[in-house]
């Protein structure tokens, strides 16, 4: 038999098992309680952004200088379409919301009135490499893919699925920690100067906030800042299990080893 026409059956071959596998072995019940959990996480997809930018309270970014800044953030990305939003919230942070019809930056006014020209588009490439590489659409698929093994699991025996159910539920916390990572490894590829500012913004955020003022902050010397890398380097310590990003020591190590190799 020639060997195109002996691929081509083993193909069909395949694919019938497949089917008989899925008829025997999926209750017909199944797929009805797939497509209303599809149906269920789209909709929270498309509807979600806008209700959490107006619970949040959120506005639009209206200062022309940090409005420069993003559009520098943009071009380096090469990305276009995306909004800036801005909540009055002292805490320094930032966060993406969105879908595919819009995407939002949120950025806190703690963190405009913390950060340094440099630092603050270090954490938004940050931010818009969320974006880029699809982490809102990347969850939302690990979540229909713990939900579809639950609902299967369940038909056969409920125990057996709720502890799938709840396995899936705490490994979304260490993918989301790989995604914070990759965030920051993409923006550190974006030009040379970005690791050590990066670096130096999340010191700001994620260590001096609590100790300093804003005004403190923003202008904190290098010298400083290193000794406070120093200081968070050698307390070293490790992420909770829940956390959704790695430990600040975590994150400054692998940062570093771009900011010694540029």
């Amino acid at each position: 038999m020639h060997l195109w026409w002996r691929y081509h059956l083993a193909t069909i071959i395949i694919l019938f098992a497949m089917i008989l596998t899925i008829y025997f072995l999926v209750p017909p019940l199944f797929y009805i309680e797939i497509i209303g959990v599809i149906f269920i996480l789209f909709l929270w997809y498309i509807i979600s952004p806008g209700i959490l930018l107006r619970v949040i309270k959120s506005k639009k970014v209206e200062n022309e200088d940090v409005l420069r800044k993003f559009e520098y953030a943009l071009a380096l990305v090469q990305m276009k379409k995306i909004k800036l939003h801005e909540i009055n919230s002292s805490k320094p942070n930032a966060f993406v919301l969105g879908n595919f019809l819009s995407y939002n930056v949120i950025v806190t006014r703690g963190l405009l009135e913390s950060l340094n020209d440099r630092e603050l588009i270090s954490v938004l490439l940050h931010e818009l490499h969320h974006i880029k590489n699809r982490d809102i659409e990347i969850q939302l698929i690990y979540v229909l893919i713990v939900n579809t093994f639950y609902i299967y699991i369940a038909n056969y025996n409920p125990l057996l699925g709720l502890s799938e159910l709840v396995i899936g539920v705490v490994l979304l916390f260490p993918v989301h920690r790989l995604l914070e990572k990759n965030a920051d490894i993409k923006a550190c590829r974006t030009t040379n100067w970005i690791p050590l500012n990066l670096a130096n913004a999340l010191v700001k955020i994620g260590y001096l906030s609590r100790f300093l003022p804003h005004e403190i902050i923003r202008d904190y010397s290098e010298v400083d800042l290193t000794l406070a890398k120093e200081t968070i380097l050698r307390d070293d310590k490790k992420g909770f299990i829940f956390s959704t990003h790695p430990a600040l020591s975590e994150r400054l190590k692998y940062i570093s080893k771009f900011i010694k190799t540029l």
